[in-house]
């Protein structure tokens, strides 16, 4: 048997499809039985450094198979086997970032196929290129799904041809997912924002995930599934100057998705509501907000559902007052946009906020906090995280966290709240060079690098098990955990 591999054309994204064409000849003079091109990853690879005198990595399906925790054995089936006769060829395409147990970090590298013939001998290919870069995300979203420790990240890579590449990644809390690409788009302005739906409620559609961007004042939206991308809409020009997309919307049971935009018309600052249904060759339709007065920071949604079990929309916004710092609301109805103030504010202090977060949704029957960090009331005093219950101000919670120096030469450039306000969760920290963490009253180190500062999260699975994750601009998509929450 003679085995032969074909390198990908173009350099590959790290954490992402790195398409390998093998073409697999009957040399000999009987036919075989081979697997099936369609059915089968019956190859396995040797990834070496660009000069071909280490190895880096092994990838097979039977190596990412054991890369993953499981109860019990996973189900093995039948390879299905087809004729190759003598002096025929079949032809095979392998995504090597499907085998891997591990992504390759941006680089060079030679890769080497080989396959085991029916009576045991190995066949080898000749070692071919293999280039992956890194991601150069000009917009980002990421959330938890409703599936317990399912992450979902979304990136428009730039592809430096004046097209993006629309990717998306889901992993469970084995972080061992990957990015698939969705779609190539030719924006005809920067794309500075993405925005990602979360599950309105329970029984949502799986893996139907609404996807929107604005190209200037005018948004675009579809649906990420597992692997591919659907349903794009229609353009809908949003008649606001200088729009920004808040960064979460929402699907509901029926597939239907909900985003918020604010811009400013007629020298007034508003909010719109962009509502797409669920069905083929939907027109999104903006609903504008009656809202007077709207203060100019870009405002949060947390999406709620009254006792009539109607979805409202608690819109908040933090304002820096001569006082200090306050946080107000209002409630707005998704089916009307009709607008419900609340009474006196959410929240309020005369020390400076650092940084805040709030949950995106409250399904039927839960409770929501969200969390503010507190600078230091003097110099090398502690900072304060407090914690409000979006349903109930009265009920909060308030913890110190020691006093935090960057390292010599760098400066603070993100503070990071945990995803869920357990007691006691981790807090994160990003300057120019490193991430550090507080847990268990102590900073320490996360990693170190390039880190996009606006890319980093911490991600609650649980009360005890958290994750952190980050772009960095040198090695691509990159996830540290389960974090230690005891003393070291």
């Amino acid at each position: 048997m003679h085995l032969s591999l074909t390198s990908p054309q173009f350099a590959s994204v790290a954490d992402g499809p790195i398409l390998l064409d093998l073409s697999l000849t009957n040399d000999g003079g009987t036919p075989v039985s081979v697997p099936d091109p369609e059915e089968s990853r019956p190859f396995a690879y040797k990834i070496l450094d660009s000069e071909g005198k280490d190895t880096v990595a092994l990838a097979s399906a039977a190596l990412r198979q054991a890369a993953v925790p499981r109860m019990t054995p996973p189900l093995k089936l039948p390879t299905i086997m087809q004729e190759l006769g003598v002096g025929a060829s079949l032809e095979y395409r392998s995504d090597l970032m499907s085998l891997l147990a591990v992504p390759l970090a941006p680089g060079r590298y030679l890769v080497e196929a080989s396959y085991t013939c029916p009576d045991g001998a190995i066949t080898l290919s000749d070692r071919v290129p293999v280039v992956v870069i890194p991601a150069r995300p000009t917009a980002m979203a990421q959330t938890l799904a409703q599936t317990p420790g399912t992450l979902v990240a979304v990136e428009l890579h730039d592809q430096q041809d004046g097209s993006f590449l629309l990717r998306k990644r889901q992993s469970d809390d084995t972080f061992l997912g990957r990015f698939f690409d969705m779609r190539t788009v030719r924006p005809s302005t920067p794309v500075l924002r993405l925005a990602v739906s979360v599950e309105a409620a329970y029984g949502t559609p799986r893996d139907w995930r609404w996807i929107a961007w604005l190209e200037g004042e005018t948004l675009f939206a579809g649906v990420a599934r597992s692997t591919d991308f659907t349903r794009p809409t229609s353009a809908l020009p949003l008649g606001l100057a200088d729009p920004v997309l808040l960064p979460f919307g929402y699907v509901f049971k029926d597939g239907s998705g909900l985003f918020g935009v604010v811009g400013s018309a007629n020298g007034q600052r508003r909010i719109g509501l962009i509502q797409i249904d669920g069905h083929r060759d939907s027109k999104p339709k903006l609903i504008p907000v009656e809202l007077a007065g709207l203060p100019e920071p870009i405002p949060n949604f947390t999406l709620v559902w009254n006792e009539e079990g109607v979805p409202e929309l608690l819109c908040m916004w933090h304002l820096q007052t001569q006082r200090g710092s306050e946080i107000g609301a209002v409630r707005i109805t998704v089916a009307t946009s009709a607008i419900h103030p609340l009474p006196g504010r959410l929240y309020e202090t005369n020390r400076q906020v650092l940084a805040t977060a709030f949950p995106p949704v409250i399904r039927p029957g839960k409770s929501g906090h969200f969390q503010v960090l507190l600078a230091p009331e003097a110099e090398g005093a502690s900072y304060t995280h407090e914690t409000v219950n979006l349903l109930d101000p009265a009920d909060r919670s308030t913890r110190d966290l020691p006093a935090f120096t960057p390292p010599s030469g760098q400066t603070v450039t993100r503070w990071v709240l945990p995803s869920v306000a357990f007691p006691g969760a981790p807090v994160v920290v990003v300057t120019e060079k490193e991430l550090q963490v507080c847990v268990a009253g102590e900073w320490r180190p996360v990693a170190s690098g390039k880190p996009i500062p606006d890319s980093a999260r911490v991600w609650a699975l649980s009360s005890s098990v958290y994750y952190c994750t980050w772009f960095d601009a040198v090695r691509g998509y990159q996830a540290s955990g389960p974090l230690a929450l005891t003393a070291q």
